[in-house]
């Protein structure tokens, strides 16, 4: 804020349909005369942080903008002094009922072992990637899925890539991926998911980041000698 005017205070409504955003910078007689009446300059950017919540679903086009009026006067008589419009960010469907459990029985940190990848689809998709984030040492370089998805060479590492999906909004997809390489310690595990329209990964449909997995089991070593109060 580059004026000696007070800070405005925000304020929002949402009358009915889109929300209206508004500030007004407003001083007292001494400061109005002493900046002509003018509450900010010009040429001098005007910048602010706000904090929203995003739709469910991307909105159609007409209603993806934000429009910026810059006026002058009180509420009962102003004139406009500049208007900008600005095409609004992408939104990208959040995944529901998305979570991976822990199905093999060897379930030790290092253990390569089978899990289950669950979640509801709200968009049409053939091809997902699935990134573990956490515990480090995740791997899915040997992970085979079941069919007729299809294992995509892009994959390797923390991230699994897979394609032949063929859902549409509403199919709840449920797939085992075995030979999968847990952590290298135990606690809570967070996974990534994103869904694409095509196996070319590049038109996003759905996605779910950083949301909570398994709890993996940490792996305990043993050392010691073993002693027998009998005689063999």
């Amino acid at each position: 804020w580059q004026s000696i005017v007070p800070h405005p205070v925000p304020s929002c409504s949402c009358p009915l349909g889109p929300c209206i955003l508004s500030m007004s910078p407003r001083g007292d007689w001494k400061l109005a005369r002493a900046l002509d009446n003018v509450a900010y300059p010009a040429g001098i950017s005007f910048r602010f942080l706000l904090t929203s919540v995003n739709p469910p679903f991307d909105p159609p086009i007409a209603n993806a903008y934000w429009r910026a009026l810059h006026n002058r006067g009180d509420e009962q008589a102003y004139r406009v002094l500049a208007v900008g419009v600005h095409r609004s960010w992408q939104v990208r469907p959040l995944l529901s009922s998305v979570s991976v459990e822990l199905v093999g029985s060897r379930q030790a940190a290092g253990a390569h072992t089978e899990v289950l990848l669950s979640f509801v689809a709200l968009s049409f998709a053939d091809a997902f990637q699935l990134r573990a984030e956490q515990p480090p040492g995740i791997s899915f370089e040997t992970a085979v899925v079941e069919a007729p998805r299809l294992r995509d060479p892009r994959s390797g590492g923390s991230i699994l890539v897979v394609t032949a999906l063929g859902i549409t909004k509403g199919d709840r997809l449920a797939m085992r991926i075995f030979d999968v390489k847990l952590g290298r310690s135990g606690g809570q595990t967070f996974f990534s998911i994103t869904t694409y329209k095509s196996a070319t990964l590049g038109d996003v449909a759905d996605e779910r980041p950083q949301f909570p997995g398994f709890y993996q089991a940490g792996l305990a070593t043993l050392t010691g000698t073993l002693r027998s109060a009998y005689a063999l």
